[in-house]
């Protein structure tokens, strides 16, 4: 059966790193990557648009709509009979659209929580990218959200530590059966 790999983690887990490291292993796994997403779509079109909406609509509008768009592409890779992995990170209403578009068409929905000590997600975070940075706020909060996620019982398939241990996790879920 097809999966759609769900990737958690709090900011600066390495869900991202993961993910790219196991497509060169596995070139067949497809990449529903929303941080690309959400840069790529501002490219398009007008930089001063996109800057004055930012203002006038708040951040949270750009999350939205690389939201929308990461659906669009998911729902293509299924139609494509792909083996999709995607990554979330705090996005409790776009998880719940993911299961339900990839369950209406017949795929199963496998989910890892990626849950590095705090001080890498922060010690990581401070290499990306600046469109991509969050403050250290953020990547604390985002961490006590997996960590009462994780205590409160949620049913991941398996909580990991370390990104490369991930990476060995999605080679064997693109493994024919």
């Amino acid at each position: 059966m097809k999966r759609v790999i769900i990737i958690e983690g709090p900011c600066g887990a390495g869900k991202s790193a993961a993910i790219q490291a196991a497509r060169v292993l596995r070139p067949g796994l497809a990449f529903v990557d929303l941080d690309g997403l959400k840069d790529a779509t501002f490219r398009l079109g007008d930089r001063m648009l996109w800057e004055e909406s930012a203002s006038s609509l708040g951040i949270e509008w750009r999350r939205k709509l690389a939201s929308e768009v990461g659906i669009f592409w998911l729902e293509k890779l299924i139609i494509m009979g792909r083996q999709i992995a995607i990554e979330l990170c705090d996005t409790l209403p776009l998880q719940s659209e993911i299961c339900t578009v990839a369950t209406n068409h017949g795929y199963e929905i496998v989910e890892y929580l990626l849950m590095p000590p705090m001080d890498i997600c922060l010690v990581n975070n401070k290499t990306r990218s600046q469109a991509f940075l969050f403050d250290d706020d953020k990547v604390r909060s985002s961490y006590t959200h997996y960590s009462k996620k994780c205590s409160a019982g949620y049913p991941y398939l398996r909580v990991v530590t370390h990104e490369t241990e991930l990476v060995a996790l999605l080679i064997e879920e693109c493994l024919p059966s």
